[in-house]
């Protein structure tokens, strides 16, 4: 009996130690698994750092533009805003050049009204 008690019991050691190196294989097959993993996470995170910086640097590209364009349109209205003023006076100029053409018609047709006058006078 004791050399079935000793072989039983290296039997049940060689099944622990059988278990113990099938669990330590699968440790280590997974502690690969993860280290796969934490590399491939490593590069996407690398990647999306980088996607970040270009989307950034596009960014600050825009915000320059839009500012760029806002200071133009800044520059663009007061430039509106003075040839509208400078059409306001050249239309008031109009309108009072339109009023002198037309007291010189008047008085170029009343002085034609006169001589006229003059000379039905002159002949009679």
């Amino acid at each position: 009996m004791l050399s079935d008690d000793k072989a039983r019991s290296e039997h049940e050691n060689r099944l622990r130690l059988d278990r113990a190196s099938d669990e330590i294989a699968d440790a280590r097959r997974q502690l690969e698994e993860l280290k796969f993993l934490l590399q491939e996470k490593s590069k996407q995170n690398g990647d999306l750092g980088d996607e970040m910086n270009r989307s950034k640097r596009l960014l600050d590209e825009k915000y320059f533009e839009s500012s760029r364009l806002r200071d133009e349109a800044v520059v663009k209205g007061d430039q509106v805003c003075d040839l509208r003023q400078q059409l306001a006076n050249i239309e008031h100029e109009i309108e009072t050049v339109k009023v002198q053409r037309a007291e010189l018609w008047r008085e170029i047709n009343r002085l034609k009204e006169l001589n006229e006058a003059k000379g039905i006078e002159s002949n009679h």
